[in-house]
């Protein structure tokens, strides 16, 4: 069986280092997505939505993992890798402290070797294990090109008035501490993306 050392090949990706900011060019890559908005006077820990679309993600990429693992033809392993987002307003200014009016898309990338194929098989069998739940309708297999980015790592605090370790500016209320990656994409400045590495521990990239 052939093993993918997803997070050997793209440390450089999801575990830069916290003393420079570096330019980095973000290759196109597979992620199973699904989107979402968080409801006025929530936030993502409190938003019933993004819990039940962080859920059916996990679901579908640990689905497919085992999937890939099963094949009887080509079979092949790799690592889940870290949940992330894509975050936006559609509406006024992007305000770090006031999320209820934030669109999403979260995102898991995926090897190459996922097909749409196995995505769809994947669905199937989730929708048989859980039923026809409305969210499935909202997962999808795309690729995205994150492009030329300039990337830091920040650890430290998410709380409000709380200086980071590397003078960036971005803090999530509710949260006492984190470990973040913050990027900014010149293909899409007005997006902020940002990179969980645990569930409860996330990371950011803007």
């Amino acid at each position: 069986m052939q093993t993918l050392d997803l997070k050997k090949d793209l440390k450089y990706l999801y575990q830069p280092s916290a003393k420079k900011i570096e330019v980095v060019d973000v290759p196109a890559m597979n992620f199973v997505m699904i989107d979402g908005a968080i409801q006025p006077g929530e936030k993502p820990g409190t938003s019933p939505l993004f819990q039940e679309n962080m859920g059916v993600l996990y679901s579908a990429a640990y689905t497919l993992k085992f999937a890939a693992k099963q094949r009887k033809q080509e079979p092949f392993d790799y690592p889940l890798m870290a949940s992330e987002g894509l975050w936006w307003v559609e509406d006024g200014l992007f305000d770090i402290t006031q999320p209820g009016n934030w669109k999403y898309t979260l995102m898991i990338v995926q090897p190459d070797l996922v097909t749409p194929e196995m995505f769809a098989e994947a669905l199937a069998q989730l929708r048989k294990k859980k039923g026809d739940q409305p969210a499935f309708a909202r997962l999808r297999l795309e690729r995205f090109h994150e492009g030329l980015c300039v990337q830091t790592l920040h650890v430290g605090p998410y709380a409000p008035n709380q200086p980071p370790s590397n003078g960036c500016a971005l803090s999530w209320p509710g949260t006492a501490c984190a470990t973040w990656l913050a990027r900014r994409s010149a293909r899409a400045a007005n997006i902020m993306k940002s990179t969980w590495a645990t569930r409860c521990a996330p990371t950011r990239r803007n």
